[in-house]
């Protein structure tokens, strides 16, 4: 279950902390306790997105109610109100997005906010309203941290070039998905080797793994990574 933020500097020894990121009591004291048990929080990865299930009537939409005056359960068809819900959400992850922001500035001054996002930005903005484009515009976040996991290496490619499209330098860091790829070693040894040429091309940030389980089953992993970057 959720741990109380009054447990939180305990739960800390373990490195896992689990209660809801809208609770903002919560958060404050998070920062509170990282700073008091370590002294500095280094960087904070904002997995910003929204993935609602279940019927829209036990969806919470009281707020947009109050803010639009319209009620989405009892939608009339237009095209313009469909589009007013989906802004409205997507509104409120930049928001939180922004907030976000606002606490590490106060907090940890020299901190950096990411986002961990999906990698195809139009894909991003109308399924799970994460409108990275414009966090980065915006200077809402430092830097992204694309979830780019594929298995289709043309696929790879043009996701990673898209997004650093958007981005100026050191704003990119691309997340590769070994979990995918441990039996495809050579799949994934060209996706590092075209990761590196881009961000090297591009001046942009670095290079993720997704998951710490998949790089222990991958032995090989350390020779794969030291094979591609002699080879740059």
């Amino acid at each position: 279950g959720p741990i109380s933020p009054r447990n939180t500097a305990n739960s800390l020894v373990s490195g896992i902390v689990f209660n809801p990121v809208t609770d903002e009591m919560f958060v404050g004291q998070l920062f509170a306790a990282v700073r008091a048990r370590f002294g500095r929080l280094d960087i904070l990865v904002n997995n910003a997105g929204i993935a609602p299930f279940g019927p829209i009537e036990e969806m919470p939409v009281d707020r947009f109610r109050a803010a639009t005056k319209w009620d989405p359960l009892h939608w009339d068809g237009a095209t313009a109100s469909a589009m007013a819900w989906d802004d409205w959400r997507r509104g409120q992850i930049t928001e939180f997005v922004r907030k976000a922001r606002k606490e590490v500035r106060k907090r940890l001054p020299q901190g950096k906010l990411s986002a961990a996002v999906l990698c195809w930005g139009d894909r991003a903005y109308l399924t799970a309203y994460q409108d990275w484009r414009s966090w980065l515009a915006d200077g809402d976040v430092d830097f992204v941290a694309l979830m780019n996991y594929s298995m289709e290496t043309k696929l790879f490619s043009q996701m990673t070039r898209s997004a650093m499209a958007f981005a100026g330098p050191r704003q990119v860091w691309v997340g590769l998905g070994p979990y995918l790829l441990e039996k495809r070693e050579p799949i994934f040894s060209g996706q590092i080797e075209d990761t590196l040429k881009q961000l090297r091309e591009n001046q942009k940030g670095g290079i993720g793994f997704f998951s710490y389980d998949s790089l222990l089953l991958m032995k090989n992993l350390v020779q794969i990574m030291k094979k591609e970057m002699a080879s740059e």
